[in-house]
């Protein structure tokens, strides 16, 4: 089943508001209500055209239309999903958010820089203190000696580092959700994509 052509009209209608005011290029969406009535759409574009001839390079109003079949990263989309998965675990009595990295993995076995006693509240909230593997120079020397090669979540936990003492200050960095991923599949025992 489907909604009504009209109610169909006005949810494109608020996705499109949203596209053209926060510019977001591409973007799709789904509402689905128990099985009884199910809704996708999208708005504006997978790829746009550059004007190269304007002086900030505006994106012209055409491209690639996204649909609801485009492709896309979700990026750190994920860290919500990562944050609710963690407080279920919690809440089923699996882990604790004061318990540390070291009762899952020894993190300073992968990386000593690591410590091992930041606990899972400090990694859900940034303040582990430890820096973000994606600013690191290295990490992309290493990617372009290796193009087509996929880190695994340990692998990259080599080019983080320790920037302050855990709860010192917040700072976002990505490496906080990659262990809490590792985390994750420690103790459901599969894949971190699978416990979504």
């Amino acid at each position: 089943q489907s909604f009504s052509p009209t109610t169909e009209a006005r949810l494109q209608a608020v996705l499109d508001a949203f596209q053209a005011e926060y510019r977001t290029g591409g973007m799709a969406a789904a509402i689905n209500v128990d099985g009884l009535a199910v809704w996708e759409g999208a708005t504006g574009f997978a790829s746009q055209e550059i004007d190269w001839t304007s002086p900030t390079f505006a994106l012209k109003q055409s491209g690639i239309p996204f649909t609801t079949n485009t492709l896309s990263r979700i990026y750190s989309v994920t860290k919500t999903f990562t944050a609710a998965l963690i407080l279920e675990l919690v809440n089923e009595g699996a882990l604790n958010l004061n318990d540390p990295i070291s009762k899952f993995f020894d993190i300073e076995n992968y990386n000593p820089q690591l410590n091992g006693d930041v606990t899972i509240h400090q990694l859900l909230s940034h303040s582990s203190g430890f820096s973000d593997f994606l600013t690191n120079p290295a990490l992309l020397g290493a990617v372009s000696q290796n193009p087509t090669k996929i880190w695994s979540p340990i692998e990259v936990l080599a080019f983080a580092g320790k920037e302050n003492e855990p709860d010192a200050i917040r700072k976002y960095s990505n490496t906080n959700y990659i262990i809490l991923g590792i985390i994750i599949e420690t103790v459901t025992g599969k894949p971190v994509e699978q416990s979504f």
